[in-house]
């Protein structure tokens, strides 16, 4: 029984970390649909796809020009949200601009934050601004 059961555990992980992109550089650009979740660390970050997981970043700029199925979770210097978010985007950076349609919650902290006029929070939104 134990067996068969490190072999079912096996194969679902197996199953997970193929659906998984763990991907980083001085310019990463994501130009074709993900079916899974992505990790990426770099200078510029360019989300130009769907994204059906969800989005971990840390970089100097970053920009989300497509949808992403699940959350975002996003450290960086300037980041830009202009996709559709199903779930929650979380992020923290210098100068933050929101033009998203998001599904849920908005956790937002950044020296600039602007929502933009096409910016829609499903749920409830938490800024802090600094200066």
């Amino acid at each position: 029984m134990k067996m068969y059961l490190l072999l079912l555990l096996g194969i679902l992980a197996a199953g997970r970390a193929s659906a998984l992109v763990v991907t980083s550089g001085e310019r990463v650009v994501i130009d074709h649909a993900v079916s899974g979740d992505i990790y990426i660390t770099g200078g510029t970050i360019i989300i130009g796809a769907p994204v059906h997981g969800s989005l971990i970043v840390a970089g100097g700029t970053a920009i989300v020009g497509d949808s992403v199925m699940n959350d975002i979770l996003m450290v960086g210097g300037e980041l830009r949200f202009d996709g559709y978010v199903g779930g929650t985007i979380r992020c923290a950076g210098g100068k933050l601009t929101v033009n998203a349609d998001i599904g849920h919650d908005l956790v937002i902290a950044g020296g600039t934050v602007d929502i933009g006029s096409k910016g829609r929070i499903g749920g409830i939104c938490w800024q802090r601004e600094g200066r």
